[in-house]
C-alpha cells in the first residue's frame, strides 16, 4: 500500500528536487509629480517599509527651475510588484522598464567553485605542516596566498549574487 504503479508495473517515482530559482530584478521608473520632496518621501516610505534602504540619490534643478530627483531603491524581492505599484501610482508615470535576469547556474556554479577553492586552500596548508625544506614553505607560502586570494574573490562574487538576488533594485526618476 502507498506505492503507485503504473501500466507498465514500474514504480512511480519522486521528481528530482529542483534547485530554487535565483533572479535579479531590476527596474527604472521615471514618474512626473508636481512636489518631488514629498513623492521622495513617499518612495522612502515604501521601501523602507517593504524592508528595504534608499541607495544613491541626487537631486538637480533643470533651467526652467524643474526639480528633478533620482533615486536608487533596493527592496527585498517578495515585495517588489508591491513597491513598484505604489512608485508607478505617485504621479504621471513617464517610462517604465524592468528586466529579471536569471543567474541560478551562476550561483550553482559559484558555490561549486567557492568549495573547490577552500578544499585546494585546505590542501596546501596540509603540505605546509609537512614541509621541511625552507624553500618548499617558501613556495607552498606563495601558493597558498594565490588560492587564498581566489577563494577571496569567489566569496565576494558568491556575496554579490546573494545580495542581488535577495533584494531587488528600482531607480527612480
Amino acid at each position: 500500500p502507498g506505492t503507485e504503479q503504473g501500466a507498465s508495473g514500474a514504480r512511480a517515482t519522486r521528481a528530482p528536487k529542483l534547485t530554487a530559482s535565483r533572479i535579479i530584478r531590476t527596474a527604472s521608473l521615471t514618474v512626473q509629480v508636481k512636489d518631488v520632496p514629498k513623492a521622495l518621501d513617499e518612495a522612502r516610505t515604501a521601501t523602507e517599509d517593504a524592508g528595504g534602504y534608499v541607495g544613491d540619490e541626487t537631486t538637480d534643478r533643470d533651467s526652467g527651475g524643474h526639480e528633478r530627483t533620482r533615486v536608487v531603491l533596493r527592496v527585498p524581492v517578495d515585495k517588489y510588484d508591491e513597491v513598484l505599484a505604489d512608485l508607478q501610482g505617485a504621479g504621471k508615470l513617464l517610462g517604465r522598464t524592468a528586466k529579471a535576469e536569471d543567474v541560478t547556474d551562476q550561483v550553482v556554479d559559484v558555490d561549486s567553485r567557492v568549495k573547490s577553492q577552500r578544499a585546494s586552500v585546505a590542501r596546501v596548508r596540509e603540505l605546509m605542516d609537512r614541509a621541511t625544506k625552507l624553500s618548499d614553505v617558501v613556495e607552498l607560502e606563495g601558493e597558498l596566498s594565490d588560492r587564498e586570494a581566489d577563494l577571496e574573490a569567489l566569496l565576494a562574487q558568491q556575496a554579490s549574487l546573494k545580495d542581488r538576488t535577495r533584494l531587488a533594485t528600482i531607480t527612480l526618476s
